[in-house]
């Protein structure tokens, strides 16, 4: 499995995009005024557009825990001003082990991480 945006960058280069991201996602998020997760639909309203909602379909019954615990930690920490967790590094290190574990499946032998 390779990821397009995180091929042949090193780990500093990987967790600086990771921060950008962090970083224009916390932007984003302070304009955000409403979130609501109904079921299969996540409306949004933001601050500076509160006549307009914006709704999005979800699908698969895994993502309302998902996103929900994962946005409401990465929320909590914005707002607390500290690191998620789980944070880059985790998340880094949960891409090198599914790469690993693809390459094993590819091999039939042990690949390291």
């Amino acid at each position: 499995m390779n990821i397009p945006l995180l091929e042949g960058k090193t780990d500093r280069e990987k967790l600086a995009n990771f921060t950008a991201g962090v970083q224009k996602l916390r932007a984003e998020l302070q304009k955000l005024d409403t979130a609501i997760l109904d079921g299969d639909t996540l409306t949004v309203v933001m601050a500076d557009a509160p006549r307009t909602k914006t709704s999005i379909k979800t699908e698969g019954a895994w993502w309302n825990d998902a996103f929900g615990g994962t946005m409401g930690e990465l929320m909590r920490a914005l707002d607390e001003n500290r690191e998620p967790t789980p944070n880059g590094r985790d998340n880094l290190e949960s891409i090198r082990t599914a790469q690993a574990m693809l390459r094993s499946s590819e091999s039939g032998e042990a690949a390291m991480v």
